[in-house]
């Protein structure tokens, strides 16, 4: 005949499988993740919209002229991302917006740096 285990070696065993599984599942990394809009550095309307999504920026490249804005929204809340250039950078968010005035003329290459698939280019105009 076998003899069942008891309870409290059941639940010596469960609790341990549980707790990595629940880990498994968690949205992983220590990435701080902003869930609200961040104030804008500019003022008034931008006068670019980029959509972030999960790959890709959309549109990839914007031409603007010095003084104006240009506005990223976040599109796909389940993927955190960030808007980076080599001298500043968004915060990681995974909804709202984040607004940046430029003011000196030039090209900006920009990534988001979880994902290199998700690259854009500001070309800021006299």
């Amino acid at each position: 005949m076998t003899r069942m285990p008891s309870r409290p070696l059941a639940l010596l065993v469960l609790a341990p499988v549980a707790g990595v599984a629940l880990a498994a599942c968690s949205s992983g990394g220590d990435l701080p993740v902003n869930t609200g809009a961040v104030q804008p550095s500019g003022s008034g309307t931008p006068a670019a919209v980029v959509l972030l999504r999960y790959d890709s920026v959309e549109p990839s490249r914007v031409t603007i002229h010095a003084g104006q804005t240009v506005e990223w929204r976040w599109q796909d809340p389940q993927f955190p991302s960030n808007v980076t250039f080599d001298s500043f950078a968004s915060p990681t968010m995974d909804s709202g917006t984040w607004s940046y005035t430029f003011n000196v003329p030039g090209t900006y290459n920009y990534r988001d740096s979880l994902r290199a698939e998700a690259t854009g280019v500001v070309v800021v105009e006299p």
